[in-house]
């Protein structure tokens, strides 16, 4: 065997592994059912914004809709140095209470999240991206979480693609959805590693406790959930309902920006808390997740490796062909052979493997729609094609022009 079907061979076998271990998951008793609290804790809803004068008002309304008591719910909106109109439409809403706070450079989210927790006295507060809106009973969806263990400290929403029109949302919207039936697995072995912006709720007696967001980090949902972990916490998924929508990029530019902070922020995590991995005392996250994170990493390479070395290289061994033979294609399409004899293909058994992993990914991908309520439409499997077979390949490359970037010591700035 070459260097090429080894290395495929030791990457199915990873994937197959993290594969059943996901399965079995899938296949244990679902959580008991969550009783609601016979009287609903005080909640804050930050709502970081810079410039955001198009989606402020929006992402409000969604907040003060909430079904949830009003006495008990306060909204807070962190006008953090915005040059347009964000300040003046935040204040036209009489029952949001506006902080404003100067812009310094460099600053990021988590500055503004840690100066309005200065100001939270409820007993939970949640955090809403403020180009982002929340389904009116996600809050009571999500709260009684809580109160399965006064360890729980974050509980995480079911966060959807807002509205999506172009093909590049739409592979978002099916990414999104796939990655919330993935957290609802994860959840039940308290596997969680980050916290959407788009309405992550949070004791805050426990984040005050470890000292709030980090202001270093670009990917503070993540690393906060990291410390989380490290100090023993539990991190839920709300499994039912809890439904937020993010806005999600438009262009493969704004993509690539998004995605240089969410990976640039996944390998500096995974980094800063290397010491999780396979430790004894980290439980489930330490022997399943921290190496799946790893995995992560390894899967991108071997995506673009796999699909220049078994699509590309091919492609341009058979244009030099042709250049050899002066491009006179009639005469070899004349004298081309076909072979269908199928006992004749090689490396049967890795045949078998992708096919069931595969196979395996469209059973996960089915009951991911069926978990958000999503229906599969005709005219919706082209744009399914393209999310199995190219979009992940897009991705991986930008996580490999990340990883570049990060190990030539490239600074990375937070961005929106």
């Amino acid at each position: 065997m070459d260097f090429a079907t080894i290395s495929l061979w030791c990457l199915y076998f990873i994937a197959l592994y993290f594969s059943i271990f996901l399965l079995t998951i899938f296949l244990s008793p679902n959580e008991e059912k969550l009783k609601k609290p016979k009287k609903w804790p005080s909640v804050s809803v930050i709502i970081p914004a810079w410039n955001e004068e198009s989606t402020i008002a929006e992402t409000i309304s969604s907040a003060l809709a909430l079904d949830y008591p009003k006495d008990k719910l306060k909204i807070i909106v962190v006008n953090h140095g915005s040059t347009d109109n964000t300040e003046k439409i935040a204040r036209s809403f009489k029952e949001v209470r506006v902080l404003n706070l100067k812009r310094k450079k460099g600053d990021n989210k988590a500055v503004a999240l840690n100066f309005a927790l200065k100001h939270v006295k409820t007993q939970f507060f949640a955090c809403l991206d403020s180009d982002s809106v929340v389904d009116r009973n996600a809050l009571k969806d999500m709260i009684p979480y809580f109160f399965t263990s006064k360890k729980v400290a974050v509980v995480t929403p079911s966060m959807l693609v807002k509205s999506p029109k172009s093909l590049l949302q739409a592979l978002q919207k099916y990414e999104y959805i796939v990655a919330v039936f993935f957290k609802r697995l994860a959840s039940k072995i308290n596997c969680i590693y980050v916290a959407p912006g788009p309405f992550s709720v949070y004791r805050t007696e426990i984040v005050k406790k470890i000292g709030g967001f980090s202001e270093e980090a670009i990917a503070e949902d993540m690393e906060i959930v990291y410390r989380l972990q490290k100090e023993h916490y539990i991190v839920k998924q709300c499994c039912k309902g809890g439904y937020s929508y993010a806005e999600a990029p438009k262009t493969l530019k704004q993509l690539y920006k998004q995605r240089q902070r969410w990976y640039g922020g996944s390998l500096e995590n995974l980094y800063k808390y290397r010491n999780l991995t396979l430790r004894k005392k980290y439980g489930d996250f330490g022997f399943f997740q921290m190496p799946r994170n790893f995995f992560g990493i390894l899967a991108a390479v071997a995506a673009v490796f796999f699909f220049f070395y078994y699509v590309i290289r091919p492609i341009l061994k058979k244009v030099f062909y042709f250049y050899l033979i002066k491009f006179d294609i009639l005469t070899y399409l004349l004298n081309i052979k076909f072979n269908i004899d199928i006992f004749t293909i090689k490396d049967v058994q890795l045949a078998f493997v992708t096919l069931f992993l595969f196979l395996l990914s469209i059973i996960f991908f089915a009951y991911a729609c069926k978990n958000v309520g999503e229906k599969i439409k005709f005219k919706d499997l082209p744009t399914i094609v393209v999310f199995f077979f190219f979009y992940s390949l897009v991705l991986s490359t930008i996580y490999l022009i990340v990883m570049f970037k990060k190990f030539t010591n490239r600074k990375f700035i937070w961005e929106k």
